[in-house]
This record gives C-alpha cells, structure tokens and sequence, in this order.
C-alpha cells in the first residue's frame, strides 16, 4: 500500500486545491452581470388633454368628493387625513355608496409623488369609478 508521509510534506493542507482565485473570479463575473443586466422598465399609457390648461373648467357647485395627496404619502378625504391605504380605500369606498353621483377630485401637494397618484388611480379604476379631475389652482396652470 502506498502512503505518504505527512511529517514531510507538511500535512495533507498542502495537497488541497486553493480556491481563493476561483472565487475571485466568480465574484468579479457575478458583479459584471448584475451592473449590466437592463432592468425591465415599465410605461402606462395616459390620454393627456388636447388644449392643456384652458381646458380646465372651474369646479360645479355640486357635491364632490375630494381625495388629497399628501407629500409625506398620506392620504386626505373630508377633513380627515389617513396614513394606511386600507383606511383611505374603505373611506373612499364608503364616500362613493353615500354619495354615488358625485364627481371625484384628487388634489395634490406639489411635492407628492407620482407613484402616490398612480396607485390612488389605479384604486379608483378597480372600482369603475372612471369620473376623476385633477384639481388644479389657477396660478399653477402651465
């Protein structure tokens, strides 16, 4: 039988494979893809107004519903602001059953975000609501 003599050749740590530069390489290639790799961007598709601000037509006396966006991602509706989007979805969903023929206005802090809008849009389109104005103030009007 063949041995080999430990005493010698400093124990079986000097027959191992090292790979310390195998790994090296390995995270250098995983870093280069993850740098390169294109994330995949999504777009929604919005009919914008053909005339722009005069097109906007004031407010009607009757009853609305006014759904505000705050710039720290609350919620406002009837005097009342709502930090959880359950809360404000069920407020939402009980102001539209008192009153169904009224229209909706969202309005909006010049700093709230448009994934704040779109997500408050989109609520609103689960639940065939399709009647919704920007609100806008006259001075702000491009």
């Amino acid at each position: 039988m063949i041995s080999i003599d430990t005493e010698q050749h400093g124990g079986l740590a000097d027959l191992a494979v090292d790979l310390t530069p195998m790994l090296d390489i390995l995270f250098i290639v995983l870093v280069f893809f993850i740098l390169t790799a294109n994330p995949v961007e999504m777009a929604l598709s919005v009919e914008l107004p053909s005339k722009g601000a005069e097109q906007a037509t004031p407010l009607s006396d009757k009853r609305h519903i006014q759904i505000t966006l705050f710039a720290n991602n609350t919620w406002g509706l009837a005097d009342k602001k709502f930090e959880d989007r359950a809360a404000i979805e069920q407020a939402i969903k009980q102001a539209v059953s008192d009153s169904p023929n009224s229209d909706i206005v969202i309005a909006s802090e010049k700093d709230a975000t448009v994934e704040h809008l779109l997500a408050l849009m989109t609520f609103l389109k689960q639940q065939n609501l399709q009647a919704a104005h920007i609100k806008m103030d006259a001075g702000s009007a491009p």
